[in-house]
Protein backbone atom coordinates (compact mmCIF):
# COMPACT_ATOMS: atom_id res chain seq x y z
CA UNK A 1 0.00 0.00 0.00
CA UNK A 2 1.49 3.41 -0.93
CA UNK A 3 2.42 5.60 1.98
CA UNK A 4 1.07 9.12 2.03
CA UNK A 5 2.92 11.96 3.62
CA UNK A 6 1.09 14.87 5.19
CA UNK A 7 2.39 18.38 5.12
CA UNK A 8 3.36 19.83 8.48
CA UNK A 9 0.33 22.18 8.25
CA UNK A 10 -2.09 19.28 7.61
CA UNK A 11 -0.63 17.33 10.53
CA UNK A 12 -0.96 20.37 12.81
CA UNK A 13 -4.57 20.93 11.72
CA UNK A 14 -5.47 17.28 12.37
CA UNK A 15 -3.85 17.39 15.78
CA UNK A 16 -5.59 20.68 16.60
CA UNK A 17 -8.99 19.13 15.83
CA UNK A 18 -8.25 16.23 18.19
CA UNK A 19 -7.06 18.59 20.91
CA UNK A 20 -10.14 20.82 20.68
CA UNK A 21 -12.36 17.78 21.23
CA UNK A 22 -10.39 16.75 24.33
CA UNK A 23 -10.22 20.24 25.79
CA UNK A 24 -13.92 20.34 26.56
CA UNK A 25 -13.30 18.31 29.74
CA UNK A 26 -9.54 18.56 30.26
CA UNK A 27 -6.97 21.29 30.20
CA UNK A 28 -3.99 22.02 28.06
CA UNK A 29 -0.82 21.51 30.12
CA UNK A 30 1.78 22.18 27.44
CA UNK A 31 2.60 22.27 23.74
CA UNK A 32 5.93 21.43 22.17
CA UNK A 33 7.23 21.47 18.63
CA UNK A 34 10.57 20.45 17.17
CA UNK A 35 12.06 20.48 13.69
CA UNK A 36 14.85 18.08 12.69
CA UNK A 37 16.91 18.05 9.50
CA UNK A 38 16.86 14.43 8.27
CA UNK A 39 20.12 14.92 6.36
CA UNK A 40 21.89 16.01 9.54
CA UNK A 41 20.35 13.04 11.36
CA UNK A 42 21.74 10.69 8.69
CA UNK A 43 25.21 12.23 9.14
CA UNK A 44 24.99 11.97 12.95
CA UNK A 45 24.00 8.31 12.74
CA UNK A 46 26.82 7.59 10.29
CA UNK A 47 29.32 9.21 12.65
CA UNK A 48 27.89 7.80 15.90
CA UNK A 49 26.97 4.34 14.69
CA UNK A 50 25.27 1.76 16.85
CA UNK A 51 26.22 3.54 20.10
CA UNK A 52 24.28 6.65 19.05
CA UNK A 53 21.29 4.53 18.06
CA UNK A 54 21.29 2.57 21.33
CA UNK A 55 21.64 5.74 23.43
CA UNK A 56 18.65 7.49 21.87
CA UNK A 57 16.11 4.95 20.59
CA UNK A 58 14.75 1.73 22.06
CA UNK A 59 15.15 -1.57 20.17
CA UNK A 60 11.42 -1.39 19.37
CA UNK A 61 11.77 2.11 17.91
CA UNK A 62 14.75 1.01 15.82
CA UNK A 63 12.79 -2.00 14.60
CA UNK A 64 9.68 0.08 13.71
CA UNK A 65 11.78 2.59 11.76
CA UNK A 66 14.13 0.04 10.16
CA UNK A 67 16.87 2.41 11.44
CA UNK A 68 15.88 4.77 8.61
CA UNK A 69 17.45 8.18 9.37
CA UNK A 70 14.43 10.09 8.02
CA UNK A 71 12.04 8.16 10.27
CA UNK A 72 14.42 8.44 13.22
CA UNK A 73 14.52 12.21 12.65
CA UNK A 74 10.74 12.19 13.02
CA UNK A 75 10.93 10.13 16.20
CA UNK A 76 13.59 12.48 17.57
CA UNK A 77 11.44 15.52 16.73
CA UNK A 78 8.52 13.87 18.55
CA UNK A 79 10.63 13.13 21.65
CA UNK A 80 11.95 16.70 21.72
CA UNK A 81 8.42 18.08 21.28
CA UNK A 82 7.23 16.03 24.27
CA UNK A 83 10.17 17.29 26.35
CA UNK A 84 9.31 20.87 25.42
CA UNK A 85 5.63 20.36 26.28
CA UNK A 86 6.79 19.13 29.70
CA UNK A 87 9.22 22.09 30.00
CA UNK A 88 12.17 19.76 30.55
CA UNK A 89 15.00 18.70 28.29
CA UNK A 90 18.03 16.55 27.71
CA UNK A 91 20.22 16.42 30.75
CA UNK A 92 17.14 16.25 32.98
CA UNK A 93 15.73 13.19 31.23
CA UNK A 94 17.07 10.49 28.93
CA UNK A 95 15.73 10.13 25.38
CA UNK A 96 15.23 6.44 26.20
CA UNK A 97 12.58 7.48 28.75
CA UNK A 98 10.44 8.71 25.81
CA UNK A 99 9.50 5.72 23.67
CA UNK A 100 7.53 6.38 20.50
CA UNK A 101 5.30 3.87 18.72
CA UNK A 102 3.55 4.30 15.39
CA UNK A 103 -0.23 4.45 15.22
CA UNK A 104 0.01 5.52 11.57
CA UNK A 105 2.88 6.92 9.47
CA UNK A 106 2.29 10.45 10.79
CA UNK A 107 0.77 9.74 14.20
CA UNK A 108 2.68 8.38 17.13
CA UNK A 109 1.92 7.48 20.71
CA UNK A 110 4.40 8.07 23.49
CA UNK A 111 5.27 5.91 26.48
CA UNK A 112 7.15 7.62 29.30
CA UNK A 113 9.27 5.79 31.87
CA UNK A 114 11.58 6.71 34.75
CA UNK A 115 12.08 10.38 35.57
CA UNK A 116 10.12 11.45 32.47
CA UNK A 117 7.04 9.60 33.74
CA UNK A 118 7.53 11.11 37.21
CA UNK A 119 7.80 14.64 35.79
CA UNK A 120 4.67 14.14 33.68
CA UNK A 121 2.73 12.83 36.69
CA UNK A 122 3.85 15.81 38.79
CA UNK A 123 2.66 18.14 36.04
CA UNK A 124 -0.74 16.39 36.00
CA UNK A 125 -0.36 15.11 32.44
CA UNK A 126 -2.84 12.32 31.73
CA UNK A 127 -2.73 12.09 27.94
CA UNK A 128 -0.70 13.09 24.91
CA UNK A 129 -1.55 14.04 21.36
CA UNK A 130 1.49 13.53 19.19
CA UNK A 131 2.01 14.00 15.49
CA UNK A 132 4.95 13.92 13.11
CA UNK A 133 5.18 15.10 9.51
CA UNK A 134 7.89 15.01 6.88
CA UNK A 135 8.89 16.79 3.74
CA UNK A 136 11.89 15.98 1.56
CA UNK A 137 14.43 17.13 4.16
CA UNK A 138 12.68 17.99 7.41
CA UNK A 139 10.74 16.16 10.09
CA UNK A 140 8.50 18.09 12.48
CA UNK A 141 7.12 16.75 15.74
CA UNK A 142 4.20 18.32 17.58
CA UNK A 143 3.16 17.29 21.09
CA UNK A 144 0.22 18.43 23.19
CA UNK A 145 0.09 17.49 26.87
CA UNK A 146 -3.40 17.14 28.35
CA UNK A 147 -4.22 17.13 32.06
CA UNK A 148 -7.27 16.85 34.29
CA UNK A 149 -8.84 20.17 34.83
CA UNK A 150 -11.66 22.54 34.55
CA UNK A 151 -13.77 22.86 31.46
CA UNK A 152 -11.85 25.00 28.99
CA UNK A 153 -13.79 27.97 27.70
CA UNK A 154 -14.44 28.51 24.01
CA UNK A 155 -12.48 31.79 24.23
CA UNK A 156 -9.41 29.99 25.59
CA UNK A 157 -9.62 27.45 22.76
CA UNK A 158 -9.83 30.25 20.19
CA UNK A 159 -6.86 32.09 21.76
CA UNK A 160 -4.86 28.84 21.72
CA UNK A 161 -5.86 28.08 18.11
CA UNK A 162 -4.73 31.54 16.99
CA UNK A 163 -1.31 31.01 18.58
CA UNK A 164 -0.62 27.72 16.77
Amino acid sequence: MPRTTQSPQAAANRLLSNVEAVMTTNQLVGVGIDLVDATEMRDLIAAGGSALLADNWSPEELNETFENPRLLAGRWAAKEAVMKAMRHGLGEVSPLEFETHAISPEQLRIHLTGSAAALAARAGIIDWHLSVAYDSTWAVGLAVAIGHGRRTSANARVRWRNNV
